[in-house]
């Protein structure tokens, strides 16, 4: 159906469709309500990150369409105002099976991570990395190679970092390193390197937030999905033991992870069936700093999340001191109780219903108008 741009903007004062469907993004955070007591707790955290004494973990829990991923980015925008955080969001529904999930978990963590944009002075980049230890010398020569090599080795040295390409022995000797990024021990001591780098960089802490987490079990055999969470642990205890040598402070880790409900219960249960044999699961659960569950909207929050929606315009990003609400009261009841107050329910029924009105013309959309066009579709 094609919108009639000139009823959007003269009725509804509207630049363009507020209720479109998505899955959650960063420009939506300003429309997000509700959830007070989850953001209190993520808030906890994030405040530390400027100055943090330890690495962070905190979990997400939320049916499907209660706003997860909407959650993450919410997380993500309050970590970037902390300031001295670098935010990664990782997005992991659409994986491919693997053969060795610490490799690849660890790969994926690094390759959110924006090089190229960590600093625009090469004065300081070069200070940075040459303040790497010697116990991280290939990291350095990496690095160097990175950002101060030819224009093919800066190509290949990213590649071989984010874990893109298995160099062959010609490549290895272009880049002046000796060992491959085969072995998980190997890549812990990049993953020290880095994040000693980006403390000398000025970053406090690195906040990853993984999104749809359990979609990595369907990456790996059942017998091989606690290995995701105990590397989870062990990137909490990060560097702990698995990096020889002094490598001085580095930047500190903060995880958040957002899981359905069900995969939440998947978890419970494998800690159920670690009790009497033991494993990752247990150990994990005790790291957890914080554990949030998404609650549906009541009905005034059905009501904030459809004006947030019609204030905030999406292309300049602020929220327009013009807006109307084209809807009656008796409409978002009706939204309400159609919705039991899902957001991604409510969201939809306004897209449908707000479609229908600008090809009828309707100026005010009320409980009779949406009903009807929900019978039709």
């Amino acid at each position: 159906m094609e919108q009639d741009d000139g009823f959007l903007k003269n009725k509804y004062h509207l630049s363009e469709l507020p209720f479109t469907r998505d899955t959650g993004s960063k420009d939506l955070v300003p429309t997000w309500v509700n959830q007070d007591e989850e953001v209190k707790k993520w808030k906890a955290i994030v405040d530390s990150l400027s100055n943090p004494q330890k690495n962070y973990l905190a979990v997400i829990i939320g049916q499907y369409g209660r706003g997860k991923t909407q959650a993450l980015w919410k997380v993500a925008s309050m970590a970037e105002e902390a300031g001295k955080v670098l935010v990664i969001y990782k997005d992991f529904r659409k994986g491919q099976a693997v053969k060795d999930p610490e490799l690849d978990f660890i790969f994926e963590l690094i390759r959110g991570i924006p090089f190229d944009e960590l600093s625009k002075s090469k004065t300081t980049i070069k200070a940075a990395i040459e303040k790497l230890p010697d116990s991280l010398e290939e990291s350095r020569t990496i690095l160097n190679k990175l950002y101060f090599g030819t224009s093919a080795q800066k190509k290949l040295a990213l590649y071989f970092i984010k874990g893109q390409i298995k160099p062959n022995k010609t490549q290895l000797e272009e880049l002046e390193v000796l060992r491959k990024l085969d072995d998980s021990s190997i890549l812990k001591e990049y993953f020290a390197a880095i994040l000693r780098f980006l403390k000398e960089l000025g970053f406090s802490s690195i906040c990853f937030c993984l999104d749809e987490f359990e979609s990595l079990f369907g990456l790996v055999p059942k017998s091989q999905r606690p290995s995701y969470i105990g590397i989870l642990r062990s990137l909490y205890d990060f560097p702990g033991g698995s990096v020889t040598g002094d490598i001085g402070e580095i930047t500190r880790i903060a995880i958040f992870i957002a899981v359905s409900e069900d995969g939440w219960t998947r978890l419970k249960e494998m800690e159920q069936e670690e009790k009497s044999t033991g494993g990752p699961i247990q150990p994990f659960i005790r790291r957890i700093d914080a554990v949030g569950s998404l609650k549906a909207l009541t009905k005034d929050d059905t009501t904030k999340l459809i004006e947030a929606r019609l204030k905030f315009d999406r292309p300049t990003k602020k929220y327009r001191s013009d807006y109307i609400i084209p809807f009656k009261k008796d409409f978002v009841e009706f939204v309400f109780e159609e919705s039991n107050g899902e957001p991604h329910l409510i969201v939809g029924i306004c897209d449908d219903v707000l479609k229908a009105g600008l090809k009828n013309k309707i100026e005010i959309l009320d409980r009779k108008f949406a009903e009807q066009v929900l019978k039709k579709t």
